[in-house]
């Protein structure tokens, strides 16, 4: 059994465009990349996984979402946030002789920095599991750039907004200092909405008023930061 798992895993390294554990790889700011490990597990039982996943620095790269892979059988498995670096990972897999576990992952910075992804405390069926890990070398895009930071808004609702109530926005930040907040129109006519200030890097999230004068139609919400930023399509509906 243990050749025919190890031969599996050789066919899968070489024709999967996955990234797997144990593997130095070299990732470009905004990529998105998925890291796969493998299990054996208990054909004969349901197997109860239980796993940490921690992300050494979770400025640089953050995780969109994970899944097992298990008799060519898919299924989504729900990550619950313990603290900045750690993430807890609990699902019932059917009898299968080994599982895959994918984490769908995207880069949001970089200095050309190092940053691991590790699973530890693993178990299925309350056996214990070596801790497994994958490295990862982030690379600037822009040379002249001794650090190049990067903000994002990951969420942004209601969307279409009514124009009364607040609007929510989730964003991920990687520097502490001053965020503004702006909203455009297709002729390029910003307003300023609101400045905030992080304390700590990491994702955040704020509440902002918005103009009740503003006409309907489409419009652009903006984070910037004295690096950089991006913007998001809104719609406001009177």
């Amino acid at each position: 059994m243990k050749f025919k798992l190890y031969i599996l895993f050789l066919i899968f390294n070489c024709f999967s465009n996955n990234l797997l554990s144990n593997e130095r790889t070299l990732v470009n700011i905004s990529d998105t990349f998925e890291i796969t490990f493998w299990l054996n597990t208990d054909s004969l039982v349901e197997n109860n996984l239980k796993v940490v996943i921690n992300f050494s620095n979770p400025t640089l790269v953050r995780i969109l979402n994970a899944k097992i892979i298990y008799n060519n059988s898919e299924i989504e498995a729900e990550l619950s946030k313990v603290n900045y670096y750690d993430y807890n990972l609990e699902v019932n897999i059917p009898p299968s002789d080994s599982i895959a576990i994918i984490l769908n992952s995207e880069v949001l910075a970089g200095n050309d920095s190092i940053f691991d992804i590790s699973l530890t405390n693993i178990s299925i069926n309350d056996s214990q599991y070596n801790p497994q890990s994958a490295s990862y070398f982030v690379k600037t895009l822009n040379n002249e750039l001794p650090y190049l930071r990067f903000t994002k808004i990951t969420n942004v609702y209601p969307n279409p907004f009514s124009g009364n109530g607040l609007l929510n926005i989730e964003y991920y930040n990687d520097i502490i200092g001053e965020v503004e907040f702006h909203l455009f129109d297709y002729l390029s006519r910003t307003e300023k909405i609101k400045t905030v200030q992080n304390n700590t890097p990491g994702f955040q999230s704020v509440s902002l008023e918005i103009n009740p004068y503003i006409l309907s139609g489409l419009y652009y919400l903006e984070v910037r930061t004295k690096f950089r930023g991006n913007f998001v399509p809104i719609i406001i509906i009177k």
